[in-house]
């Protein structure tokens, strides 16, 4: 009886059929039976909606939209869905062209969550590899906005408004460290292009915090090393710690300043209440005449909850994780600058006649 309905007679409707059919038999013998042998009816799994996300996602207002669509890859939509296969579900995420209305990227997998929504992205950047442009009116540099990827699910650095791909571009926010030397070196101070290894320390925690190296970094490519080092370069110009600062050494005694990048990103946890942070992570060397002075991994994080946050008049989630990351570098150079003057004051880096301050190193 339960076979010949396909599975969808329970007890009670089994119980009535076996009655027409004129056998006497009780309901409660017939559900005990069936529990035992493992006979149950199969039921439809409902999915609920929850009216409170879909009452936010309505009230944000949809940037892509407005946007004068006149090429391929200006604006990325993505979807999840959910597909019934046997008695499971399976989740399905797409990135489509909206221009060309073409599917660039998908992923199938067991969960709704960062790692299939990356993976459907992925393909995409794969497959049409987009370049930054400047004839968009909106602003330059292409960009992904996201639609129906929502929530937890449309991330960049788990978050959920924007989703950065090579050829975004972005002005990194100027996050003066107002570091003032002690003491200034005679020596002209080399800062080399950071070497990229960032993706050798995806996911390891930074600074003893929650907060791991992004797999989503916001600036692709050759983009950090570059930001990185002119970064250094002008904050250590303004400190007047070194009589003179470069970015190629000049002189075999130079103090030259090698760096490795371990994370240099932003996060976003959180749904209706985001909290962002900057993540930074360098290994710093300091050599001179081919020998390391010192060295040392400094690493910082910085949320917008922080006091050293210096985006409170920022008007975008895509601003606070730039300005986050900003001022988690501010604060790693201070930490590197510090460092560099304590190893100076007990004798670890070579110590000819220091000068006094700078004023007198201005002078020179």
């Amino acid at each position: 009886m339960h076979r010949a309905s396909r599975g969808t007679y329970g007890s009670p409707r089994v119980y009535q059929a076996l009655r027409k059919q004129g056998c006497r038999v009780g309901e409660n013998r017939v559900a005990r039976v069936m529990r035992t042998h493992g006979i149950k009816a199969r039921v439809a799994t409902i999915r609920y909606t929850n009216p409170t996300l879909q009452r936010f996602f309505s009230a944000t207002r949809n940037e892509q939209l407005d946007v004068d669509l006149r090429s391929p890859d200006q604006v990325w939509v993505g979807e999840i869905t959910y597909l019934k296969v046997g008695a499971i579900y399976r989740y399905l995420a797409v990135v489509m062209d909206r221009y060309s209305r073409r599917v660039l990227g998908w992923a199938y997998g067991k969960r709704k969550d960062v790692a299939l929504t990356l993976r459907a992205l992925d393909r995409a950047v794969r497959y049409r590899r987009p370049r930054a442009r400047s004839d968009l009116p909106h602003r330059p540099g292409n960009r992904v906005r996201c639609s129906s990827l929502q929530g937890a699910s449309c991330r960049a650095g788990h978050h959920p408004e924007h989703v950065r791909v090579p050829g975004a571009s972005l002005s990194f926010p100027a996050t003066p460290t107002h570091y003032l030397a002690q003491k200034t070196y005679p020596y002209n101070a080399a800062v080399l292009l950071p070497i990229d290894l960032r993706r050798e320390h995806y996911e390891e925690h930074v600074a003893g915090t929650r907060w791991t190296g992004c797999r989503t970094d916001p600036f692709w490519t050759t983009e950090a090393p570059v930001i990185i080092r002119d970064r250094i370069v002008t904050e250590l110009t303004a400190s007047k710690l070194f009589a003179r600062v470069s970015r190629v050494p000049s002189e075999p005694s130079d103090i030259v300043i090698r760096s490795e990048i371990h994370a240099f990103c932003s996060q976003a946890v959180g749904f209706i209440f985001l909290r962002v942070a900057g993540i930074s992570a360098l290994k710093i060397t300091v050599e001179r005449n081919g020998r390391a002075l010192f060295q040392h991994k400094f690493e910082r994080v910085v949320t917008d909850a922080d006091p050293q946050y210096s985006g409170s008049q920022v008007g975008s989630i895509e601003q606070v994780m730039t300005v986050t990351i900003a001022d988690s570098l501010r604060e790693l150079l201070k930490d590197f600058f510090a460092r560099f003057e304590r190893e100076a004051q007990v004798g670890t880096l070579p110590n000819p006649s220091l000068q006094s301050g700078p004023a007198q190193a201005a002078g020179r």
